[in-house]
């Protein structure tokens, strides 16, 4: 198969043609944020968390709805990049009641450590948030959800006996 290069913080990357790059960084271990995104579900690009840079285009497109193509200039890490990741992360957090204490448990948490959010900036949201444990195997709390649509997307694709 044919390889794309790329360069990414300036690191050649090699990539398969129709990778995103988010796929891309992710093969060549270079860490991307991401809240929506699992591997068995594909792209979704709900959270935004994964933006980057890329050399000719304008704004901060998402790394996981991005197909690499050859030549590509990416950066992951400048300014721009992390202050918006930042800023999304910090509204997540004002969105609910997320505990920061557990990052090894908490996708959430691990994405705040890593963009050096120790505790939120901004008041939490004074929202009554329900819960729903009515189907015997989703509990869902509005409270805890950052709205990445992970089980809407799952649960597409997934047909459960009961």
């Amino acid at each position: 198969m044919t390889m794309v290069a790329i360069t990414v913080n300036g690191q050649r990357v090699q990539a398969r043609p129709e990778s995103t790059i988010l796929e891309a960084c992710s093969e060549a271990g270079i860490y991307i944020p991401t809240l929506c995104h699992h591997p068995r579900l594909g792209a979704a690009g709900n959270c935004r968390v994964c933006l980057v840079e890329v050399e000719g285009m304008r704004g901060l497109p998402l790394s996981c709805m991005t197909q690499v193509r050859e030549g590509m200039v990416v950066r992951t890490d400048t300014e721009a990049v992390l202050g918006a990741r930042r800023a999304i992360v910090e509204l997540l957090l004002a969105s609910g009641d997320h505990d920061l204490t557990e990052p090894d448990e908490n996708e959430l948490a691990k994405v705040a450590r890593h963009l050096g959010i120790e505790r939120p900036h901004f008041p939490r949201l004074d929202v009554k948030h329900t819960v729903d444990d009515s189907h015997p195997l989703v509990v869902y709390d509005e409270a805890k959800c950052i709205r990445c649509g992970r089980c809407v997307r799952a649960g597409n694709g997934t047909v459960v006996n009961e």
